[in-house]
């Protein structure tokens, strides 16, 4: 008896213990397929984040997108990599940013003028904000940026004149020649004139107050020649930007109080203006880099083997045609209309890009693109291809779209 007890007890323990195993074994099954279902959500959340800012979607995900407005699906026959600067007429060509400034005695009326609502402003009267502007976009790396001296540039664009005092004045002549030589050389592709203007706004009592600065910046693209102002690109109308600083009134001088009540000195008006015209240069040059998308020619794509969602491609255009790091491209077909099939982004080197699909258009347009690019080359064992290899030649492109992230750049 006994020793079936002992049966009995030690065939109900192994039961039991295959129970919970089975029971542990389920619960890890589910917790593992937990982790790779966050894991999946996540990676997928990331690939929307990169996007989120720059997908031109205007239905569901991958069902359609757009073109970025403005891009350039011309000819690229008259493209030179090698020149500088490329012809005006290639779609690729790194376009040429000159930078105006409006001033007392300047004349853009249309740009420089001062509505009605701006009555209580003062101009902000200083010629060397066209050289912080310039500086602001130059850093963006999309764009060329002419860069002159206040003191030899003319209202509008006439012979320059300078005043060099005790200079040699066969120097000062060849110092004309070749500001005016360069002028010729690099044409500018659009001249940005600029307005900043000021509202100060003070509270005041009896031993404390607070004044706030508020910039206002309008930026227009003016055609020096003709006198017009271009529909394209399309900038915003005024940016503004905003700074108050508390002070306390100690023996008549005014010290700033931070959040913590602790004094320090005043800035002065110009260094405030100063900082707020920098975030304001900031905001506009972004939204240039989005008025103003570049391109290049798609000239490989590749699959990649056991995963036909994944293909990369290369671009003959990097930093020489201003694509930044991180930049959303819309790849698209020139076949006599324009299609779109894909969004990838661009990682640039000095004369080509990385491109790395993130989303293929829901088309059977862009799933033949997508089955020639995972298929393996009879002759050469090669997977993928060049567009422009194919027996009928195809002409591949790429537009950015949006502005990259701050952190890329």
């Amino acid at each position: 008896m006994k020793l079936i007890g002992l049966n009995l007890a030690t065939g109900g323990c192994r039961t039991l213990l295959a129970a919970i195993l089975s029971l542990l074994l389920v619960a890890c099954t589910e917790t593992t397929a937990r982790m790779e279902e966050t894991a999946s959500k996540a990676q997928a959340s990331n690939a929307t984040e990169k996007m989120a800012a720059a997908r031109p979607a205007d239905g569901k995900d991958g069902e359609t997108f757009s073109m970025p407005s403005g891009f350039d699906a011309r000819p690229t026959a008259s493209c030179e990599r090698h020149r500088f600067p490329e012809a005006r007429d290639c779609p690729f060509r790194r376009k040429i940013i000159r930078v105006l400034y409006c001033v007392s005695d300047q004349v853009w009326k249309g740009v420089c003028a001062v509505r009605d609502s701006e009555a209580d402003t003062v101009a902000v009267d200083d010629p060397t904000m066209a050289e912080f502007a310039s500086r602001t976009l130059a850093r963006t790396q999309r764009f060329h940026v002419l860069t002159r001296a206040t003191e030899f540039i003319d209202k509008h664009e006439q012979p320059v004149t300078i005043d060099f005092k005790d200079a040699d004045p066969a120097s000062a002549e060849e110092y004309r020649r070749r500001i005016i030589a360069a002028r010729q050389f690099y044409p500018a592709d659009f001249h940005l004139v600029l307005n900043g203007r000021v509202r100060p706004v003070r509270k005041e009592s009896a031993n404390a107050g607070t004044v706030t600065y508020q910039l206002l910046l309008r930026g227009a693209f003016y055609d020096t020649t003709t006198g017009i102002f271009p529909g394209w690109p399309i900038l915003p109308e005024t940016i503004f930007r905003k700074r108050s600083i508390d002070y306390s009134l100690i023996g008549g001088r005014a010290f700033q109080v931070d959040q913590q009540g602790r004094l320090s000195a005043m800035p002065s008006k110009m260094e405030i203006i100063q900082d707020l015209a920098d975030e304001a240069f900031q905001q506009l040059a972004k939204s240039m880099i989005k008025a103003i998308p570049t391109g290049g020619l798609v000239t490989y794509l590749r699959g990649t083997k056991g995963n036909s969602a994944v293909t990369y491609g290369n671009l003959d255009r990097g930093f020489d045609a201003g694509v930044l790091p991180c930049e959303t491209m819309v790849l698209y077909e020139r076949d006599g209309v324009v299609l779109p099939f894909a969004l990838a982004e661009a990682r640039p080197g000095s004369g080509e890009s990385q491109l790395k699909i993130l989303q293929w258009k829901d088309t059977d347009h862009a799933r033949g693109i997508m089955e020639l690019a995972n298929k393996t080359s009879a002759q050469t064992g090669a997977v993928g291809f060049d567009p422009l290899e194919l027996q009928h030649r195809r002409i591949f492109m790429a537009a950015s779209y949006g502005a990259p992230p701050e952190q890329c750049r």
